[in-house]
């Protein structure tokens, strides 16, 4: 069955096509049978349709599972009751993700973060304030895997984090009780188009975003446009008006973005979810 998932989503056809698919079988197995005139009546192109007797893409299938097996890199699809149901919720959600590490964590309460790429020791202290607080309500954290990821990642053993990968998963990567996760294959790299759509898993993991000292150089715009159109709660702590990388963050506060004084806020908010 792993097989037939890989080979549905290394397919060049667009993902919302995909799911669309899945909806109306129900079964990876039936969607592999698919005739030609069923799927001329799904709305295929001539071109997706013939992608689906590729004996190239076949090939292909049998490297990635060959790379995976080899690092052990594993996957969930959507049908899988593992996969994160709030995810699930989002417009286009992916079919497959592909994860090392503890994917039992992806359903529990966590908090997105975002940070931008130049956080002073101020926004550093932020995060760090941030995180270790939430991990001692045993609140999860889903980031990016940038420089600050990682020491967070390693520094805490990735007990508490879910990290999202723009790219494959190309490398050795350490990880204990934490989860990466991406929905690309180990050879794509971390271009800008896949940056957007790693955006919206990440904020689409999560009820809550907190953007840390980000600026519009930083993607900081596209994240909040996910959060915003998956409903999410956006949160920013006030930054010193005499430093410029603050200054998207303090003037989204004009715009009625939640301010953040006390980690706690957050939890309060986790806890009206539930009530």
């Amino acid at each position: 069955m792993e097989r037939l998932w890989i080979w549905f989503k290394i397919l060049p056809i667009e993902n919302i096509k995909k799911i669309n698919i899945l909806e109306k079988y129900n079964d990876i197995s039936k969607v592999y049978s698919l005739s030609d005139k069923e799927l001329i009546n799904l709305g295929l192109t001539n071109e997706e349709i013939r992608s689906f007797n590729d004996i190239a893409i076949c090939k292909q299938v049998d490297e990635i599972m060959k790379y995976n097996n080899n690092n052990g890199v594993r996957i969930l699809t959507i049908e899988d009751s593992l996969y994160p149901k709030l995810l699930k919720e989002i417009y286009n959600p992916p079919i497959l993700l592909y994860y090392i590490g503890n994917v039992n964590i992806l359903n529990s309460s966590s908090v997105s973060i975002f940070q931008g790429k130049k956080v002073d020791i101020y926004g550093r202290k932020l995060l760090g304030y941030i995180s270790n607080n939430l991990f001692k309500d045993n609140i999860k954290i889903v980031s990016r895997f940038d420089e600050d990821d990682r020491k967070l990642f390693l520094n805490n053993d990735g007990d508490k984090n879910i990290i999202v990968l723009s790219s494959g998963i190309h490398e050795k990567l350490y990880c204990n009780k934490g989860v990466i996760i991406t929905e690309n294959e180990y050879y794509i790299k971390g271009t800008t188009e896949n940056i957007l759509r790693r955006n919206r898993i990440l904020t689409g993991l999560a009820k809550e975003l907190v953007i840390i000292q980000a600026n519009v150089f930083d993607g900081v715009s596209y994240i909040l446009d996910n959060a915003l159109e998956q409903n999410r709660e956006v949160w920013v702590v006030p930054g010193n008006i005499n430093d410029d990388t603050n200054v998207y963050t303090n003037e989204l506060l004009k715009h009625g973005v939640n301010v953040l004084t006390n980690y706690k806020d957050l939890l309060v908010y986790e806890q009206d979810l539930k009530k």
